[in-house]
Parts: C-alpha cells; sequence; structure tokens
C-alpha cells in the first residue's frame, strides 16, 4: 500500500518548511507492514531534526518491510544505547540540502558552521519497544543496518 501522499502532506504542511516546491520532497515509501500513524510519527521526526539543523529535504526512501526484520534489530540494538531492547524497527535513507533562506544561512555563520549547498545523505533508524513510542534510534551518514 502507497502512503507517500499522505506521508508527504502531513510532514511537509505541519513543518512549513522552506525551500520545497508545492509538490514536497519526493517519497517512495512502499509499506505492508506499518500503520500510517507509525510513518507519520517517524517521517515528522526526520523532517524536524533536519528542519532544526537548517536543512530542506529532497528525498525519502524507506527502508523496506524485508530489511526491518530481527537481524535488523539486532544490529540496532547492538548500536544504540537503549534501556530496553527495540522489538520493531523503521529505517529510512533521506537525501537533503542546506536551505537558501538567508536567516538560516546567517545562523551557520554567526555558529561557525560552514555553508555546504552540496546535497547530502542521512540514515535515520527508529525503534519502538513493546510498550513504548517510536524514537529515534539512530541518525548519521552510514547506515548501521548492513545485509
Amino acid at each position: 500500500m502507497k502512503i507517500a501522499v499522505i506521508i508527504a502532506a502531513s510532514a511537509v504542511m505541519a513543518l512549513g518548511l522552506s525551500g520545497c516546491s508545492s509538490e514536497g520532497p519526493k517519497q517512495d515509501i512502499d509499506t505492508m507492514k506499518y500503520e500510517v500513524d507509525d510513518m507519520n510519527v517517524t517521517t515528522k521526526s526526520m523532517y524536524e531534526t533536519l528542519d532544526t539543523q537548517g536543512y530542506v529535504v529532497d528525498n525519502v526512501v524507506y527502508r523496506g518491510d524485508d530489511l526491518c526484520d530481527d537481524e535488523a534489530l539486532e544490529q540496532l540494538n547492538s548500536n544504540c544505547e537503549n534501556d530496553e531492547p527495540y522489538t520493531s524497527c523503521i529505517g529510512f535513507k533521506v537525501d537533503y540540502h542546506l536551505s537558501s533562506n538567508p536567516l538560516v544561512l546567517a545562523r551557520r555563520l554567526l555558529g561557525g558552521k560552514d555553508i555546504d549547498n552540496e546535497e547530502k545523505t542521512q540514515y535515520f533508524w527508529f525503534g519502538k519497544t513493546d510498550d513504548g513510542e517510536w524514537e529515534k534510534a539512530y541518525s548519521g551518514e552510514i547506515d548501521i543496518v548492513v545485509k
């Protein structure tokens, strides 16, 4: 079931991302394993993280139902410091670039950060315990779940 349209509309509208086209970022999210609410919570967290850092999301790719299995959970739990082991996981690959908003650029310069307009890729993994909510377990330029 394709749920990208629902996610794109809610995530972009909720955050009001600057620099996005009227269509929003391109998203490839096709899942039979997770509900729309699961995807909305996790993608919103990704957008908020990158938006806070002054980045604009270009493309979101769900890592796939088959990748989010027991082996992925084992790798995620061994690479993350969580109190209780995760029993479910969701992973994404996100392409993004620095916002061209002058306020964002000024904040970066004043904060001593480089202005690098190059497109970048980041991996996000979310974990959930049996009784818990989705939480960001990992985000970085290297994918920690490898098959």
